[in-house]
């Protein structure tokens, strides 16, 4: 009993030590308890969420940061301009400190905004949660530097291009993929708006008629 206590203990601690903030870390957006409470977040070096195996590394490595009472992972921070751990060296994470700001917006001018021959798109229906993110990507496309603008919009544009079996000019996918999300946002959001628009004036249309009874 006291070897099988004994290594029960030993894997709790194990699990403690490393898989609490594994876990943590990769399920809760790169946060533990701690660093929830002190408004911190694991984060890659490029600004990605943090992955199972990035978290992994970084937390086997603490055992090495902690010698001489943490003398290691403080001396490593001190020496390195983003503040870095060893585990935060070998795994290219960084702990940053989150901030809360509202991103301002400019409206999108539809009316210079042609929307896509439907000659040139097959029948597939973009859902509202995709025409909400382009209504919000290009409603915040001025706080992106144009290189990151245009890659982050080419992303989406050639998966909606596919999906919606596009024959059209291929140059606006590629060369011009947020004016390809605008024509995509204003075809489909106008769209539906116009069919809802045409059920209520068929119902009012026949609420109208006399002798017909609309109830059934």
């Amino acid at each position: 009993m006291p070897g099988a206590m004994l290594g029960l203990f030993l894997v709790i601690m194990f699990l403690n030590t490393w898989g609490y903030y594994t876990i943590s870390e990769t399920f809760f957006k790169g946060k533990s308890i701690g660093k929830h409470a002190c408004g911190l977040r694991v984060i890659r070096e490029g600004g990605y969420p943090i992955t199972f195996w990035p978290s992994l590394l970084r937390n086997l490595a603490r055992s090495a940061d902690s010698i001489i009472f943490y003398g290691v992972g403080i001396t490593s921070m001190l020496l390195t301009r983003r503040f870095q751990r060893l585990g935060d060296l070998l795994a290219g994470t960084v702990v940053v400190q989150e901030r809360s700001l509202e991103l301002p917006r400019k409206p999108i001018i539809l009316n210079k905004i042609k929307p896509l021959d439907k000659n040139d798109i097959g029948s597939f229906l973009p859902r509202d949660e995709v025409l909400s993110l382009i209504d919000e990507f290009i409603g915040r496309r001025h706080v992106l530097t144009y290189e990151r603008g245009h890659a982050l919009a080419a992303q989406l544009a050639k998966r909606l291009a596919k999906r919606l079996h596009y024959s059209g000019d291929e140059k606006k996918v590629s060369e011009y993929p947020m004016a390809f999300l605008a024509s995509v946002y204003k075809t489909f959001s106008f769209s539906q708006d116009q069919e809802e628009q045409e059920l209520v004036d068929e119902y009012n249309k026949r609420s109208e008629m006399p002798g017909e009874d609309t109830y059934e």
